[in-house]
Order: C-alpha cells, then sequence, then structure tokens
C-alpha cells in the first residue's frame, strides 16, 4: 500500500513539472509581427460612441490576429453587441468580413479585443466597423 502511494505521488509531482514546462514554453512563443503599408488600416476609428485605438495585426503560431483596446467615449453604459468587422483592400473593395461581439462597456472604460481572421485580412488596406 505505501508503494502505491508513493507511485501516485510520484505520477502527481511528474504530471505538475509537465505543466510547468509547457506553461513556460507557451510563454516563449515566437510572434512574428508583419507590418501594415497603410496607415489607414491602422488608424483610430469609431463605432457609435467608441473609440478604437492601438489597433495592430500580427501572426503568432499560424494564427492571425487584429488587436485594439476599445474605450467608451459616451456618457452611457455600451451595451453589449454583434458587430461586423469589415476589410477592404486598396480599391476598396471587401475582402474579408468577421462576426464578434463587443462586451458591454462602462462610460469611460477599456476593453481589448483580438480577434483571430484569415490570411485576406492581412491584405487589408482598411477596415470598418458596422452594424451587424
Amino acid at each position: 500500500m505505501k508503494n502505491k502511494k508513493k507511485i501516485i505521488i510520484i505520477i502527481i509531482i511528474m504530471f505538475a513539472l509537465a505543466l510547468l514546462l509547457l506553461g513556460y514554453l507557451s510563454r516563449n512563443t515566437k510572434i512574428n509581427v508583419k507590418p501594415k503599408k497603410t496607415d489607414s488600416l491602422l488608424t483610430n476609428k469609431k463605432y457609435e460612441g467608441l473609440s478604437i485605438t492601438d489597433i495592430n495585426m500580427y501572426t503568432n503560431d499560424d494564427l492571425n490576429h487584429v488587436t485594439m483596446y476599445v474605450k467608451n467615449t459616451s456618457d452611457s453604459k455600451f451595451s453589449s453587441r454583434l458587430v461586423k468587422f469589415v476589410f477592404y483592400d486598396d480599391t476598396n473593395k471587401v475582402i474579408y468580413s468577421k462576426t464578434s461581439i463587443i462586451p458591454d462597456i462602462e462610460s469611460g472604460k477599456v476593453v481589448s479585443l483580438d480577434l483571430i481572421v484569415s490570411d485576406e485580412a492581412l491584405n487589408a488596406k482598411n477596415f470598418k466597423i458596422v452594424s451587424n
């Protein structure tokens, strides 16, 4: 019985060490930043009392991200809703769209958004947020 308890304790310790190692490795993942050629893509945007700033696009572990901060600049709470992020090429043709949720945001507060997008979105020259 004592040997069985020792084996279980050893397995638990090995499992915990494996989890720690995985956590360490995941924090040290290489991020490939793909710079954009147009300022209009990364320019601050507005949507129904919200200010969208610090827009960034990058690829990490083969996933394409569009990140941004969203601040409620109105005097009232922004209620969560579905919106569409529409991405355009240099001729203003829609090349990709992504539906996402902007969560509840109290007046004056900021939230961060991280959209996972396709490769087409990385070729965009601009995007807009529209009601879904």
